[in-house]
């Protein structure tokens, strides 16, 4: 699974299974989608193992609020 960093304010396209990480703290989190009668549901798992990779790697630097 890819992992995507996520900016405040932008509009995403989202797959059944993505894992994404906040814009702010480098959190992942593993985002899955499902359709009930017509109706979206959004269920978000922080991944402690992959936060823990990101932050280590450097790759999604944080972001301070200004």
């Amino acid at each position: 699974m890819q992992t995507e960093q996520i900016e405040e304010g932008k509009w995403y396209r989202l797959t059944a299974k993505e894992r994404i990480v906040c814009c702010d703290c480098g959190l992942a989190h593993d985002v899955t989608l499902k359709r009930i009668d017509g109706k979206l549901y959004a269920r978000w798992r922080r991944n402690d193992r992959s936060s823990a990779a990101t932050r280590k790697s450097g790759k999604y630097p944080m972001k301070a609020k200004p």
